[in-house]
């Protein structure tokens, strides 16, 4: 039976400053998901998650899933909570429309976990590179810095439910 996310405590409490520091969370989850002592506390495996951290950074650049359905209703309502988001953090728990044939996410892909840190490790590189070309579905259009920022809030949001000891 899947966990629900809204109601874990037993989170990691995350904090980037930088995509480097982000990065090298990952890279923490990695090797201790090769040396088999990783821990999750969501429902998600390690793969899962950095495949899913990644997909979000690519989308503005590569496009949206197709399926991806943002009621007008819940954009004003992020684009509202934007500077919270920004300062604090995301919220878990949230399913994306248009994903429920996926469990509620885009991007989750159940890749092996080397697979997806090298994926993510390519997507911070080019996002620090370059701003994306595309608006957020949700928050709308976002300054370099705000592209970055928003990201960094989703690793720590993800990575949180992943323990690497």
């Amino acid at each position: 039976m899947p966990i629900d996310t809204t109601k874990v405590a037993d989170r990691r409490r995350l904090r980037f400053d930088t995509p480097a520091g982000a990065l090298a969370d990952a890279e923490s989850i990695a090797a201790a998901d090769r040396a088999g002592r990783l821990r999750r506390a969501g429902n998600w495996t390690a793969g899962q998650c950095l495949s899913h951290v990644a997909a979000w950074i690519d989308y503005p650049f590569d496009g949206f899933p197709p399926d991806l359905r943002v009621p007008e209703a819940s954009a004003v309502e992020a684009r509202t909570l934007l500077p919270r988001i920004l300062a604090d953090a995301m919220e878990p728990g949230i399913t994306t429309p248009g994903a429920e044939h996926l469990g509620g996410a885009f991007g989750a892909d159940d890749v092996p976990t080397d697979e997806a840190l090298d994926r993510l490790r390519r997507a911070w590189k080019r996002l620090l590179s370059t701003r994306p070309p595309l608006a957020d579905p949700y928050f709308g259009p976002l300054s370099h810095e705000q592209w970055i920022a928003i990201n960094l809030r989703h690793a720590e949001l993800h990575q949180s439910f992943q323990h690497p000891g």
